[in-house]
């Protein structure tokens, strides 16, 4: 796979990613902002450092944020079908025993 097509396929999961958490895309904006435009805001490098800091502990925070969702959303998905299933077996269940 060459270059060009590694880094389009990495550029279309990233945009998905960032489509669906945007929390996460304002988190990487702020990123993109102090990297790019606002070197000119930051006078000192202990600025840049702490704006730096506080973007990613926001991304950090972001991040963890949306895989819990993610995962009560799979644990309650699991739970759900279990109960169904016992649900089921308790309606079908006769009584007798075989």
């Amino acid at each position: 796979m060459d270059q060009l097509a590694t880094s389009s396929s990495k550029e279309k999961r990233i945009l998905e990613a960032l489509r669906e958490n945007p929390q996460l895309l304002d988190c990487v904006y702020e990123l993109a902002e102090i990297s790019r435009n606002k070197i000119d805001d930051l006078e000192f490098a202990d600025d840049a450092e702490e704006a730096t800091v506080d973007a990613i502990q926001k991304t950090g925070k972001a991040v963890l944020e949306g895989w819990f969702e993610k995962k009560r959303d799979q644990v309650t998905e699991v739970w759900r079908s279990k109960r169904e299933c016992r649900e089921h077996e308790k309606k079908n269940f006769s009584g007798k025993h075989h």
